[in-house]
């Protein structure tokens, strides 16, 4: 008998600890990073059912099951950091079904291939594709943002001019090409909380593949307080490739990788998720904690001056404190890391 209660018990706690799991995703987000492979797809929450999404990761299913989890019917703006096929793949998982506004893309069409494979998809959906606009503000819903770059005057001495650069149609699948990843769009984000009065509003870089040498070029430019953010969308998936000064200038408290697991790429090396995490900052990963949602900054009178107390939850990882981001990199192949539940970030960070 007492071996038959125990089992009931035992049963019972299983039952219990099963519905008390929280659903996925949860319906109080602000920001969202798909889990979508090797590429980034980001969503940006500007009402019910509806948001901006940045880039569409590499596959088409992938960023459909990535739009349906989050329940987003209506997409009014689809913004497009640059041509590589990481960045564009998915846009045909993206278009059926659901209610598309404008297609906004970088101002260079290179790769050619992915430029016009782009205008030829939106095209075929009848949505209009325009070009960001240098330095643009706008704003939908609760979004707000500044374009940050390209900025025309500093892009040729970063991309080379059309001549120099090569046309191939190889380049349309490497990803790697310093020219498209040098024009991605740069956004200053700023959402503000859906309801008045429920949080400050989140601030958010979003980077695109940036390297190095539009990095410094941010660094030294008159724009350079608008890098301050309480989020980092870390630049070209957690490459090498990046300026030590600038994650501490943007300062934030959490950086976020859209990265695949085991990508010919070598992302994220282990320098950048240190560089990364350097400040304090926790460092989430998508191949590690599949999708990462960023809730709203607190609305604590007694935190009202900190903007970085945000809540950030992941699918099934929690990400790793800035001093150990190297740590899950060192497990042995095969091996799956250790998880702990999805947390909020601590307000003692």
């Amino acid at each position: 008998m007492l071996a038959v209660f125990g089992a009931l018990v035992a049963g019972a706690v299983v039952l219990m600890r099963q519905a008390a799991a929280p659903a996925w995703p949860p319906q109080d987000w602000a920001m969202a990073v798909c889990d979508v492979g090797q590429g980034d797809a980001l969503l940006l929450h500007t009402g019910p059912s509806s948001a901006i999404a940045v880039d569409t990761g590499p596959e088409p299913a992938r960023e459909d099951a990535c739009l349906r989890r989050f329940a987003i019917t209506n997409l009014p703006l689809v913004i497009l950091t640059h041509f590589h096929e990481d960045h564009i793949g998915g846009l045909t998982g993206l278009l059926p079904g659901r209610k598309v506004g404008a297609i906004e893309t970088t101002i260079i069409d290179d790769p050619p291939a992915g430029a016009r494979r782009v205008h030829e998809e939106a095209a075929a959906a009848g949505v209009p594709v325009r070009r960001v606009q240098p330095f643009e503000r706008n704003s939908l819903g609760r979004v707000s943002w500044h374009a940050l770059w390209p900025d025309p005057d500093g892009l040729p001495s970063v991309v080379g001019t059309p001549s120099d650069r090569d046309t191939g149609e190889e380049r349309m699948s490497g990803g790697e090409g310093s020219g498209p990843n040098n024009s991605s769009i740069v956004l200053a984000v700023k959402i503000t909380a859906a309801v008045a009065g429920a949080g400050n509003p989140l601030t958010v870089l979003l980077t695109g593949d940036i390297e190095t040498p539009v990095q410094q070029l941010l660094l030294a430019g008159s724009h350079r307080d608008e890098l301050r953010a309480s989020v980092l969308k870390v630049p070209h998936h957690g490459s090498s490739n990046q300026a030590p000064d600038f994650v501490g200038v943007v300062a934030p408290s959490v950086s976020v990788i859209s990265v695949g697991r085991g990508n010919p790429y070598g992302h994220p090396t282990v320098r950048t998720l240190r560089l990364m995490g350097s400040g304090g900052a926790r460092v989430y990963r998508t191949d590690l904690d599949g999708d990462v949602v960023i809730g709203q900054a607190a609305a604590d009178p007694s935190r009202a001056a900190d903007p970085n107390m945000i809540s950030v939850r992941a699918q099934h990882g929690d990400g790793t404190p800035g001093d150990q981001a190297g740590g899950r990199d060192s497990q042995q192949p095969g091996i799956p890391p250790t998880r702990r539940h999805a947390h909020h970030r601590p307000t003692s960070d």
